[in-house]
């Protein structure tokens, strides 16, 4: 069978979109908080199947969720 190759990469942000945008009320950045639960399944699944991928994130999400 013959091999693909396929690059996967990731741009992952929370709220810091929101807050550029000067949405800063609970409902949009309650939206923000989803992420965080999604980006940590998708990491565990792409771990399981030891598959690499490359992840953008914005200063503000790492400072905020550092796990």
């Amino acid at each position: 069978m013959p091999r693909h190759i396929v690059c996967l990469t990731f741009d992952f942000d929370t709220m810091s979109g929101f807050i550029a945008r000067g949405m800063t009320s609970p409902t949009p950045l309650s939206r923000g908080e989803f992420g965080i639960r999604g980006a940590k399944r998708l990491r565990a699944f792409l771990a399981s199947e030891g598959i690499k991928a490359t992840w953008f994130i914005p200063g503000f999400t790492l400072e905020t969720y550092p796990e």
